[in-house]
């Protein structure tokens, strides 16, 4: 009896055994080829959204009246190009006057040669008194070298003023600066906010550009995936359209390329980490305000996507 307990526990065994080898050789192969092609595929980035990177609201430095507005809205712009400007009439003329002052060496060359006259005068003094000693009385000589260091602390003293002024003017030079509104950057007007003659102050937007070249992109992450996404990981966005009827099918279609340029160090609330990414504006479809999704997978190149900003 016990002979043919053991061998029905034997054979319980075997089967159980065999079952066991069936799930490890079969079903958690399939669980590993499943998890090798999830990442081979990349990782996804829900909630999706995109918005510009190089949004500028062009102010003055300083109040005024607006003099000339040379743009208007979907005008194509150039980096550090005049777009708008200030009526700048005394700041010029101070320039001027500075300017004049700063190449003005008239003082310089008055001390100097007053100096050589002086150290001509003393050198003859001086002779005198080595052809026949007393001469030339010691109070003299005295008052000779004297005109000497006064001659040589003029045209010191004249250097110094001429220094000053051509720091006054390169000050003019910065003022007048002020009066203009340049282009940081190359892009397109998208607004148009002051009209020519209106008053101006200080920090108040004139006018703002765009550059759509790229779009950043925020998406969220589970915890787990924020660990395997590092800054330079190649993204693809494809974009969703939850109301059917606005869906354009070249945008859907597409796929736009970039890289992660910043994994949040925090976990939200939901439980989720955001990411940043930056991507090509292909064939200009992108838009401010679109949503979908990226897939990001490993890149050991370094991206030309990422701006110097």
């Amino acid at each position: 009896m016990k002979r043919w307990t053991w061998i029905a526990a034997a054979s319980l065994i075997a089967a159980l055994g065999l079952s066991a080898g069936s799930w490890f050789n079969g079903d958690a192969q399939s669980v590993m080829a499943q998890q090798g092609a999830a990442s081979k595929a990349g990782i996804t980035a829900q909630d999706c959204s995109v918005a510009l990177i190089r949004v500028a609201a062009l102010a003055s430095d300083r109040p005024g009246i607006l003099e000339y507005l040379e743009v208007t809205e979907g005008d194509d712009v150039k980096a550090n190009q005049k777009v708008a400007g200030l009526k700048d009439g005394v700041a010029r003329a101070a320039l001027k006057t500075a300017t004049e002052k700063a190449v003005n060496d008239v003082q310089i060359r008055y001390a100097n040669k007053a100096t050589e006259f002086a150290e001509v005068e003393l050198k003859i003094a001086q002779d005198a008194n080595k052809r026949v000693p007393g001469s030339v009385p010691k109070l003299e000589i005295e008052k000779l070298t004297l005109a000497v260091d006064r001659g040589r602390l003029q045209a010191e003293q004249a250097q110094f003023e001429q220094a000053v002024a051509k720091s006054t003017q390169t000050e003019a030079e910065e003022t007048l600066m002020t009066y203009d509104v340049i282009a940081p950057f190359d892009g397109k007007v998208s607004r148009v906010l002051l009209k020519k003659g209106m008053a101006v102050r200080q920090g108040d937007p004139i006018l703002e550009i765009i550059n759509t070249e790229l779009f950043k992109v925020e998406g969220y992450l589970t915890v787990a995936d924020s660990y395997n996404v590092k800054e330079g990981d190649k993204v693809e966005l494809t974009i969703g359209f939850r109301d059917k009827q606005q869906s354009v099918k070249s945008v859907a279609e597409a796929t736009f390329v970039g890289v992660v340029k910043y994994v949040d160090p925090r976990v939200e609330i939901t439980s989720r980490v955001k990411v940043l990414a930056y991507v090509e504006n292909k064939d200009g479809l992108l838009k401010e305000g679109l949503r979908g999704s990226m897939t990001i997978t490993k890149s050991a190149a370094s991206s030309p996507f990422l701006p110097n900003r």
